[in-house]
């Protein structure tokens, strides 16, 4: 049978605007993003997402030029090279040039190609202060009438950058008028609970009608919440006051729990997801009660990838779990001579400080630690200090013993972060603090600090 030629053409064109439709498509999957960088400090540029993610680590030429296609959702990253970092809004389909001189970044950034004003607009935005006073003492003892009035005017003018751009697509401009507003009552809700910090006023509140807008807000907007920081910022805020509430109607101090807890109440799946995986990937590591944490994760996140990472790290710190027999470390150089392994105090309950010289936060619980070693002197306890102090730097770890005058047994860790013992008790964040019973078991893995009065309730309680 034959096809009259008409159809014949139909059919052709046809085939032709669905290939061209098809290869569209797929052009709107990537990012081509290019640029030149003169006197690059390093060989490459690093692009962040919006979780602080690297997503791409792009190569430069020695002349400094580069061109990557990138596989992106749409949404802002943060473009790093060395300690320079620019704000980038991406989206599939379009392409992006910049260029900048690393001796004069901030003056010399600039951006072209079809992302060209988007980004012009966000580098412009961002090298403002809108008149917003930057000392926070000052921005904070503003009266709330004063601050309010400063925040508004600063709204207003960023309001009035928008409506100025051109060449900038209408969905971006509806979904960043919103972020303005967002990014008010951002600042309103610090005004909320910094001023006591940096003003030193402890009785310091605002009026019962001070931001009327959280009475309606809508805290499950999943596509404001990939695009605001601010937004993503308010809903943090939010459950973690309800995180707060829920440790005070409860009468416990296991805060991480109550915030997880509160999180897993938030009825947009997605952020709830990316709440529940930014929170867990650090705390979990800290919990007191690490296997009623991991239940209400996991019973509450759909992430499949969160799920499988959170698990992982679950099951490294299940071993630490109380009871079970410490982790050990053998032949740490010991400040006073020779060498010690945790096997030579066991006998007497180990209390032991994780640190280094170069933490400040460390540094802070040195007189407390002091403090509580003078009020168990004698007791059925012995304190061990271990620095993760780099081996090179020994000589800094015994000046600065001497000069505090650190009391105890100290010793420093055989390879610094990378030591056995510190990677087995899975110590991302110092100062840490361990107790151990005189049988070598774990009585907490977690400890409180010196600094803190539930320290001594739980030596107490042990009748040490």
């Amino acid at each position: 049978m034959q096809i009259p030629h008409k159809i014949k053409t139909l059919l052709v064109l046809t085939l032709i605007l669905s290939y061209v439709s098809g290869t569209a498509q797929k052009k709107n999957d990537f990012v081509v993003f290019s640029g030149v960088i003169s006197n690059k400090i390093e060989d490459q540029i690093k692009i962040y997402d919006f979780q602080n993610q690297v997503v791409s680590e792009i190569k430069l030429s020695p002349e400094g030029k580069f061109t990557e296609t990138l596989k992106l959702k749409e949404g802002f990253y943060t473009l790093q090279h060395e300690d320079f970092s620019a704000k980038l809004f991406l989206e599939p389909g379009s392409n992006l040039s910049t260029s900048f001189d690393a001796k004069d970044f901030k003056k010399s950034l600039k951006f072209s190609g079809q992302g060209g004003p988007v980004n012009s607009y966000i580098q412009k935005k961002t090298s403002k202060n809108w008149g917003v006073a930057e000392d926070l003492k000052i921005r904070y003892a503003l009266s709330e009438t004063d601050f309010k009035r400063m925040m508004n005017k600063a709204k207003a003018s960023k309001d009035s950058l928008l409506l100025s751009q051109v060449n900038i697509s209408e969905n971006f401009k509806n979904k960043e008028k919103r972020n303005i507003n967002y990014e008010y009552i951002n600042e309103m809700i610090k005004y909320e609970t910094d001023p006591a910090h940096y003003t030193q006023n402890t009785d310091f509140k605002v009026s019962t009608d001070f931001l009327p807008e959280l009475k309606t807000f809508d805290y499950d907007n999943s596509e404001d919440f990939y695009f605001s920081n601010s937004y993503k910022n308010i809903v943090l805020a939010h459950y973690r006051k309800l995180g707060k509430e829920l440790a005070e109607r409860d009468k416990h101090d296991n805060y991480y729990l109550s915030y997880i807890t509160a999180v897993s109440s938030a009825k947009n799946q997605d952020i709830k997801n990316i709440l529940l995986y930014e929170h867990a990937k650090n705390a979990i590591a800290y919990i007191s009660d690490v296997q009623e944490y991991y239940k209400v994760f996991i019973n509450s996140s759909t992430d499949e990838t969160n799920n499988k990472a959170i698990s992982q790290i679950y099951q490294k710190l299940l071993p630490l779990s109380k009871g079970n027999a410490s982790p050990k470390f053998v032949g740490y150089d010991n400040y006073g001579g020779g060498k010690v392994s945790l096997d030579d105090l066991k006998g007497k309950y180990i209390y032991i400080d994780v640190w280094a010289t170069w933490c400040g936060p460390c540094k802070v619980e040195i007189p407390h630690l002091g403090k509580i070693e003078e009020e168990y002197k004698g007791k059925n306890i012995q304190f061990l200090s271990i620095s993760i102090d780099k081996r090179a730097d020994i000589e800094k770890w015994k000046k600065m013993i001497s000069d505090k005058k650190m009391g105890g047994i100290q010793v420093i860790a055989d390879n610094a972060w990378d030591s056995k013992f510190i990677q087995d008790y899975f110590i991302k964040g110092i100062p840490r603090f361990i107790l151990i019973d005189p049988q070598g078991n774990i009585v907490s893995s977690n400890a409180p600090r010196p600094s803190e009065a539930k320290l001594r309730d739980l030596l107490n309680g042990l009748n040490i």
